[in-house]
Parts: structure tokens; sequence; C-alpha cells
């Protein structure tokens, strides 16, 4: 079994005007119009050439078409990775 697809999808959930932080964030004050008027991630399906497909998410604050665009140069670095074998994949990135 293979890696042979990682999908991101970027999300952005729009949040009633006036959410306050859930938790401490520092300096709250100056980025709370951008970090709160929305919930952000991408979620990451990793397909593989047997036909299963895994899902994972990659929390983001800010930028979630950022992250997806790392998620997919990620991806063409894992394709072809045993996705069982996470020391192999985490070492490709690392050292590419």
């Amino acid at each position: 079994m293979r890696i042979s697809k990682v999908e991101p999808i970027p999300i952005l959930v729009e949040l009633p005007a006036g959410t306050k932080a859930p938790i401490s964030v520092p300096h709250a004050e100056q980025t709370a119009s951008t970090i709160f008027k929305g919930y952000r991630t991408c979620l990451v399906r990793v397909h593989t050439d047997a036909g299963l497909t895994g899902v994972g998410e990659c929390m983001t604050r800010l930028a979630p078409q950022a992250t997806a665009a790392v998620v997919g140069e990620v991806g063409e670095v894992v394709r072809g990775i045993d996705p069982v074998e996470t020391s192999v994949a985490w070492s490709s990135c690392s050292h590419s």
C-alpha cells in the first residue's frame, strides 16, 4: 500500500460578529477582529493505491489556503510512501 494522493481542504467558517477569544491569546485586542471572525482549519485526505483514505487536520489561526498550499507540496514528497511508515514520511519531509 502506497500514498497515491494528498488532498488539502481549506475551511473557513464565519463566526458571529463580536465573538470573543475562548482562550487567552497574546495581543488579542490587536488580532481579535481577524482571528475571531472565523474558524480556520485545513482538513487533509490521504488516499492510498489500495483504496483506503485517511483524514487529518492542520489547524491554523489565519490562512487555511496557505496551509493547504504547504500540505499540497508535502503531498508531492510523500506520494509513493507506505502510510504506515510514518518515520519514513517524516524523514522524507525533513530532508527535502
